[in-house]
């Protein structure tokens, strides 16, 4: 009698995890599209979190007419209003254009979850306001930081529309990842089409709306804006009030959904073929008749005490085909999918089962020890040995300060954190 062992070894546990990741993606990027209603009392910062301090919200930002201003100088709107966009230093924005420039960045960022910002100062210290722009929007972090695995627009993809007016300067920064000569283009036609003609013609509050509203629809794509093409006030009409927020849903990306299809249907062709591969009939090589697979309680006679254990353990399951005419035997092999068990390195049975138990735990002051047991199930294998735990560590915070004239740290900007290297448009009046 002949016995054949055939080992298979299961390649299906990197299938399985990247669909656990794919999920955990497409849970996380179904909960960024619905925009909770954020308090209006007071904002966490991350490091005050840490520490338990609630830090109050300034209803507006310190008004700095006809003065030069640095980076510095310049707060954050995401710090003074949660819900804010716009952040005007001159007071010369009605709130009319502020109200309906958070109107689009809103949409903007309920749609695509992208950051669009609008900045307007008098002047600025120094004469470079292109690298002024981009200093202040690298240092606020505008735009989503950069995403694992995927790149392009999926990151660093906000965008700035930053005024000088006693400067008579416009800025629109774009983050890398959707920075292009292309983009350029686009960027440099709004300004020219739809924010110097305004400023020409003296009304700053259209050409800011104007302007971030065919940021929205030209450079992002957002074709279906509810907000309108042009302010109330700038064709007679009277301004609707804006009432409360309500929750929105963006549309779906499809992406995530896609691959965890497709990761889905991959893993079940994988679970189906392994089923067919095992029990797809079978013919004996010598008689040429079909096999019989043996049940369970048939097959332990063929298997040795090894193979038996690891079956009790359930770390390996064999399936045993039998020739009635010639007695010929086949054993398949067929590793476990999820197993506790290890291959033992003296027997090479998968019965060595690990334990690990801690000796010393780790402090702020010291590292840990870990003592780790293994023994086999099958014969006399016994191994102890341990490993150190790093120490520790206190998690840091930084401090964006204790007001506003001192500016406003990438971590505490409310912003997602995105980079620019300064590509975009520019424009004078």
């Amino acid at each position: 009698m002949t016995v054949t062992l055939l080992n298979t070894k299961t390649l299906l546990h990197w299938p399985l995890a990247v669909l656990l990741f794919i999920g955990a993606t497409t849970s996380a990027n179904a909960q960024q599209y619905l925009k909770p209603q954020t308090p209006q009392a007071t904002k966490q910062n991350p490091g005050d979190a840490a520490q338990g301090r609630q830090v109050p919200i300034i209803s507006k930002p310190p008004l700095r007419p006809n003065q030069q201003v640095n980076i510095f100088d310049i707060p954050s709107p995401r710090l003074f209003n949660p819900q804010s966009w716009i952040v005007d230093l001159t007071g010369s924005v009605s709130p009319e254009a502020v109200d309906y420039i958070d109107r689009v960045c809103d949409e903007v960022n309920a749609a695509t979850k992208r950051e669009m910002c609008v900045v307007v100062v008098d002047r600025i210290q120094g004469d470079n306001h292109r690298n002024f722009a981009k200093d202040l929007f690298n240092d606020w972090g505008v735009g989503n930081s950069t995403v694992p695995i995927f790149s392009g627009d999926w990151s660093n993809n906000g965008i700035m529309l930053f005024f000088a007016l006693k400067d008579r300067k416009v800025e629109l920064i774009l983050g890398d990842g959707i920075d292009s000569p292309k983009q350029q283009k686009v960027a440099q036609k709004i300004i020219d089409d739809q924010v110097l003609p305004n400023m020409d013609e003296g009304a700053p509050n259209s050409a800011m709306y104007q302007g971030i509203r065919a940021c929205a629809t030209q450079l992002i794509g957002v074709s279906d804006m509810k907000a309108p093409v042009m302010l109330p006030s700038a064709v007679g009409e009277i301004a609707q009030p804006r009432g409360p927020r309500r929750q929105q849903r963006g549309p779906v990306t499809w992406w995530p959904w896609l691959a965890g299809g497709g990761l889905i249907g991959g893993f079940g062709l994988l679970i189906g073929g392994r089923h067919y591969y095992r029990y797809r009939s079978r013919q004996c090589e010598k008689c040429k008749i079909d096999l019989i697979l043996l049940k369970e309680d048939e097959d332990d006679q063929f298997l040795d005490p090894g193979q038996q254990i690891e079956e009790h353990l359930g770390s390996v399951d064999y399936d045993v085909w039998a020739c009635l005419e010639c007695e010929e035997v086949v054993c398949n092999r067929y590793g476990s999918l999820f197993t506790r068990y290890s291959r033992c390195p003296d027997c090479r049975y998968t019965t060595v089962h690990k334990i690990e138990s801690t000796i010393v735990y780790a402090t702020y002051s010291h590292g840990g020890k870990i003592l780790v047991r293994e023994d086999c199930r099958h014969c006399d294998y016994h191994r102890r040995y341990t490993y150190l735990t790093p120490r520790k560590v206190k998690a840091t915070s930084s401090s964006s300060g204790s007001s506003f004239g001192s500016g406003s740290s990438r971590g505490s900007s409310g912003f997602g954190g995105g980079r620019s290297s300064g590509g975009g448009a520019s424009g004078s009046w």
